[in-house]
This record gives C-alpha cells, structure tokens and sequence, in this order.
C-alpha cells in the first residue's frame, strides 16, 4: 500500500512538473521571434507556427504535448533546431559516470 501512494504522488507530482512547463513556455512569448530574422514575412511567421503545432488551440496544443511526451517524444529544441531525445542522448553517459560515484 505504501509503494501505490508513492508511486500515485510520483506521478501526480510528474503531470503538475509537465502541465507548469507546458504553460509556462506557451506564456514566455512567439517562439517565431527568436527562430526567423527580424523582417520575416508574415506568411513564413504562419508557416512554422503551423509547423511547429503553434497556431492550434491551447487545449488541442496540451493533448498532443501529453502524448508526445507519454510516447518519448520531445520534440525539436529551438535552439540547437535537433531533436531534444537525440541531445539527452548525448549527455546521458556523462550523467550516468557523474551519478555512480555518488
């Protein structure tokens, strides 16, 4: 019984962690800003919203965030403009050989 309410708060604590990310990088602004140049057309503005998922509905743009993330699915950085799994995937032995001694 013990196990089931950790695993149940783990859990709960792990849907709010997601749901505060999600919102909090809906609010920090137009990602197209700081992907394209200053003077970009409004019609490439549109076109990587739609690619990136952007101009759909809040509720629709969290469906599919929940799903992505539940399928390993992290999408694009928009930085590094590669894909967040494949960057975690790098760094992950430096980790792990961090992580042993302690």
């Amino acid at each position: 019984m013990f196990v089931l309410k950790r695993l149940g708060r783990a859990l709960l604590t792990l849907f709010v962690v997601v749901t505060v990310v999600f919102f909090v990088t809906r609010m920090s602004g137009d990602p197209t800003q700081h992907l394209l140049p200053p003077n970009s057309p409004e019609a490439e503005r549109a076109e990587l919203l739609a690619l990136l998922g952007l101009d759909r509905n809040i509720v629709v743009q969290y469906g599919y965030y929940l799903r992505n993330i539940a399928g390993g699915e992290f999408g694009l950085s928009f930085s590094a403009r590669r894909p967040v799994v494949e960057m975690y995937a790098e760094r992950l032995p430096d980790t792990v050989r961090l992580m042993l001694p302690s």
